[in-house]
């Protein structure tokens, strides 16, 4: 309203960062229990240089890397659980199924609401099933993320 901003400080960046006062209020945050699987532009992962200091999470979308320079693979989601980045999926479309090549998961995810996650994200895209095999999961501590 009176053209005010605030410099914030973000732990683990020494970029600036300037924010409205509305922004700096607590808010009481009501959280669900579902798992949702961010595009690779989705705005909340667009800053790469804010997204790890505040998530712990390196995240880069290598569609256009050369497939021997890939970590993760061509077109590698987020998922969000409540207020963090807790894993990604590499998965695609073929045959009317959600085919999950690799997932990798916080050590301490819950798969019950991944698998939850996958079935909606099927629906979405119009598949009838999703195909993942046991050894597509991938467990790492938040330090390999």
């Amino acid at each position: 309203d009176r053209g005010e901003l605030h410099d914030v400080a973000i732990p683990g960046s020494s970029r600036r960062y300037l924010a409205v006062p509305a922004f700096l209020r607590k808010l009481r945050i009501t959280y669900d229990d579902r798992v949702r699987i961010l595009g690779p532009l989705d705005p909340l992962v667009w800053d790469r240089d804010l997204v790890r200091p505040i998530f712990n999470f390196d995240y880069v979308w290598e569609v256009y890397k050369p497939a021997s320079q890939r970590r993760w693979g061509w077109y590698v989601c987020p998922f969000l659980y409540r207020d963090r980045l807790m894993g990604r999926i590499d998965a695609r479309i073929e045959n009317e199924r959600l085919v999950v090549r690799r997932l990798w998961l916080d050590a301490d995810a819950d798969i019950a609401l991944v698998r939850s996650a996958l079935q909606r994200h099927a629906e979405a895209c119009g598949c009838v099933r999703v195909m993942m095999a046991k050894s597509a999961v991938i467990r790492q501590p938040q330090s390999a993320r």
